[in-house]
Parts: structure tokens; C-alpha cells; sequence
């Protein structure tokens, strides 16, 4: 059985691994915690900061004992782990088979996150209070401050919402992504599946998987931002004004050829096979 971390996106994996992989060994989904790693035979995890040395000593080591997968090549690039696999994340089928309706059509963008530094939300902020923005923004997101706008509407409904209302407000449109710096970031994902282009930075994990790569955003900087002591590396537009053209270029359709790439390669299984895969190579099951 997997067992999984709080946050609603690890629930979510972790319940969809559990339909799509039952397993009768534990496994365990969530980010690095050494405490919590080694008391399980299987670990898929993520990883968004820097591992200090002993900690990069301590997770090969791991990986010498168990199967240890990522999300992201750019988790495991993170940590260092040279004997750690990787397997992306898929639409878990609580996303994929929710109803879902064009119900939100005022808007020209959608966007959802929770406030967290590397997820730049004061970038976010600057965008929807921005002159030149020609776009009518939804955000979903647990703090809504500085984000209600004559260009934008926010509502503070983050971990509580259906998935047939989050996709429904997906549905038509470009998802804004500003986040610099996810484990792997599920929503992209998710709007890619419903053919919703993304609009965001030319960066892992969302350069590893999304098939429109040349439509990413590429001017960005690194900027260093510690969260509880650690280092988290994330990224930012170099001008604000021309990721603001940037973001003015897209408009509301559906992807078509996008929506079936990802329903291909991200849905039903596809993906996590390879787990198994893994898995079978190490006795676990």
C-alpha cells in the first residue's frame, strides 16, 4: 500500500497509485525526509531544494538498499541521486473522468497555487495589477491579497474545490504557471489534458514532459530563495513588460494536439507501468 504526505497533490498521487499500482509492500509518496524514507521498501518522491552533502551521501546510500523514483529529473538532479530512477507523474483519474463545463468562460486565464515563496506569487501579483495585461485573469489560490483587480478575480478555495470545478474553470483557456521551482506541478499537467496551453517558463520539470517546449517562456533568471534554512533555486522573467506581451500573445482555445499527447503518455496507467517495471526488477510487489 502507499502511504502518502499531506498536501492535496501528494493525496491525490497517492490515492491514484493506489487504484493504478496496488502494492502489498508499503511505498511511500512525498518529499525528501530521511526519517520517513527509510521506513519503507519503495519511495516515490520529489524534491524542490538542494540537498546539503551528508544529505546526498545519505539518499545514495538509500537508493543502494531500495528503489528510490522521482517525479522529475530535476528532483533528482536536486539530490544528487545517481542511482535514483525517475518516473514522471500522470493525471490521476479523479482529474481525468470529473465532469467538467465551459461554465467559466468570462475569463481569459486560469491559475492555481498555493502561496509559497518559490512559487513566486508576488510575481503573480505584479502581473494582475500590471497596464499593460489584456487578459481577464481567475486565480484559485488559499491567499487572496493584492490579487483582486480590475483584471483579475481571485477566490481563496485551494485544497476545497471539486475536480469538475477546477477543470471546468481550466477548460478553454491558458493556465498561468509563474511558479520557479516544483517537484513536478501536477496543474500543468492537468490542463494540458484538457488541450489548456501553458503559459509559463522554459524550465524543469515542465520542459521534461510538455510537447509545446518552443511556446515556453525562455528570458528567465535564477534567484536564490531559502525556505525553513534550506535553499530552493527558482526562477523569474528577466522584464516584467515583455513577459507581460508574452502572456497578452496567448488566447482561449483548445489544444487539441496537446490533449492528445498527454491523454497518450499521461493517463491510465501509462506512466506509472514503468514503476512497476521497477518494482518487479526488485522483488517488491
Amino acid at each position: 500500500m502507499w502511504i502518502g504526505f499531506g498536501a492535496v497533490s501528494t493525496q491525490k498521487v497517492t490515492k491514484d497509485l493506489n487504484k493504478k499500482l496496488p502494492i502489498k509492500d508499503l511505498g511511500y509518496m512525498g518529499p525528501w525526509s530521511p526519517r520517513v524514507w527509510q521506513n519503507y521498501k519503495v519511495i516515490y518522491g520529489v524534491l524542490e531544494w538542494v540537498l546539503d552533502f551528508s544529505e546526498v551521501y545519505q539518499l545514495n546510500a538509500m537508493a543502494e538498499e531500495k528503489p528510490i523514483i522521482f517525479a522529475s529529473y530535476w528532483s533528482r538532479f536536486l539530490g544528487r541521486c545517481y542511482n535514483c530512477y525517475v518516473v514522471h507523474h500522470e493525471v490521476a483519474d479523479s482529474f481525468y473522468d470529473a465532469k467538467y463545463s465551459d461554465s467559466y468562460s468570462d475569463y481569459d486565464i486560469f491559475t492555481i497555487y498555493f502561496e509559497l515563496a518559490r512559487k513566486n506569487p508576488d510575481l503573480l501579483r505584479k502581473i494582475v495589477s500590471h497596464p499593460k495585461l489584456k487578459k481577464k485573469v481567475l486565480i484559485v489560490t488559499n491567499n487572496c491579497s493584492g490579487l483582486n483587480t480590475d483584471k483579475a478575480k481571485c477566490i481563496t478555495g485551494f485544497g476545497n474545490m471539486s475536480e469538475g470545478t477546477i477543470k471546468s474553470m481550466m477548460y478553454g483557456k491558458p493556465l498561468l504557471w509563474v511558479s520557479g521551482n516544483e517537484g513536478f506541478g501536477l496543474p500543468p499537467l492537468e490542463a494540458s489534458s484538457i488541450g489548456s496551453q501553458v503559459i509559463g517558463f522554459d524550465i524543469p520539470p515542465l520542459n521534461e514532459w510538455y510537447p509545446e517546449r518552443d511556446k515556453l517562456y525562455k528570458f528567465v533568471l535564477p534567484k536564490e530563495i531559502r525556505m525553513g534554512g534550506v535553499l530552493n533555486p527558482t526562477f523569474r522573467p528577466e522584464k516584467l513588460d515583455d513577459f507581460i506581451d508574452y502572456i497578452n500573445s496567448f488566447e482561449k482555445k483548445v489544444d487539441k494536439d496537446l490533449r492528445d499527447y498527454v491523454t497518450e503518455n499521461y493517463t491510465r496507467g501509462k506512466k506509472y507501468k514503468t514503476i512497476k517495471y521497477i518494482l518487479d526488477e526488485w522483488g517488491i510487489g
